[in-house]
């Protein structure tokens, strides 16, 4: 996806990006959206889904502690019986 932001310079290396506040905040708007988007995937597309990015959103349980609890209610493991 596109995320658009005026307030960000147009020219940034790596480095200046990395370290500015906007990116702290669309990183943590971004989290919240995706944990939202992912609540309302019906579970018979979510399974298709879990399927392809499993390891990924295991990885982002483990990277993003500030958001772990809301984590488990978008987890295979807990939209249907059997283990992830």
């Amino acid at each position: 996806g596109i995320v658009d932001s005026d307030d960000l310079p147009l020219n940034v290396s790596r480095e200046t990006l990395q370290q500015h506040k906007l990116i702290k905040i669309i990183k943590k708007k971004l989290v919240r959206k995706v944990l939202d988007m992912l609540k309302k995937i019906p579970d018979d597309e979510y399974l298709a889904f879990w399927k392809e990015y499993s390891t990924n959103i295991k990885l982002g349980v483990i990277e993003d502690p500030s958001n772990r609890s809301r984590w488990p209610s978008c987890c295979a493991s807990t939209r249907r019986t059997g283990p992830t």
